[in-house]
């Protein structure tokens, strides 16, 4: 299991390169991030263009990533989701929960609005 990651702006683009999202796929993603975010890292859009199908055990970490990347105050997003991996996510709500982008710039806009709202709302002023 590969993943192409490109430093974009102000987030990272991680590219799964399989076709199938798989839970130790997820489980990979899921330390990569991590260990991304050890490294400075705080906003991530992962590009599911590869992806054509999903293991339903898989579908739950994708929750869970963006569980944990939101308590960290980080983003991340998924785009170029496919059809199938969308009608997946449907089934246990999970596209209610975490963010899906169905383009890359809307990803990106989705990033750049919470860059924005954690610079206005996000730090308390020192007294």
């Amino acid at each position: 299991m590969r993943f192409k990651i490109d430093t974009k702006g102000n987030y990272l683009l991680i590219t799964p390169l399989f076709p199938a999202l798989t839970l130790e796929c997820v489980q990979k993603l899921s330390q990569l991030i991590t260990d991304l975010s050890q490294n400075g890292s705080n906003a991530y859009i992962v590009d599911f263009t590869e992806l054509t199908q999903a293991e339903d055990l898989a579908l739950p970490k994708l929750e869970e990533i963006h569980n944990n990347c939101y308590a960290l105050n980080h983003s991340v997003v998924y785009t170029n989701v496919d059809k199938a991996l969308i009608q997946a996510m449907k089934k246990t709500e999970i596209d209610l929960i975490i963010n899906i982008a169905p383009t890359m710039q809307e990803a990106v806009d989705i990033i750049n609005m919470e860059h924005v709202a954690r610079d206005w709302f996000g730090d308390e002023p020192e007294e």
